[in-house]
């Protein structure tokens, strides 16, 4: 599944980024945002615009092609 499969509010792991582009693969892992992090799909923006995560307390915004590189893993609500 990738981050574009998550519903607005839903919470993940990440566990795959070899597929993004290794510029902003990069970029993230300089950020703290590497395997295993959690995030938080917060809001997308209309008419195809960025999607909004909040990860690990960083607040990010992805563009949908990258988003749909992203795999994640759905956490399950308890």
């Amino acid at each position: 599944m990738n981050l574009m499969d998550l519903e607005l509010g839903e919470h993940a792991v990440i566990k795959d980024m070899s597929r993004m582009n290794k510029w902003l693969q990069q970029r993230l892992i300089q950020m703290g945002i590497r395997n295993n992090s959690k995030i938080y799909v917060k809001n997308r923006l209309p008419f195809g615009g960025p999607c909004m995560l909040d990860c690990e307390g960083q607040c990010l915004s992805i563009r949908n092609k990258d988003a749909r590189c992203l795999e994640v893993e759905r956490l399950s609500c308890k």
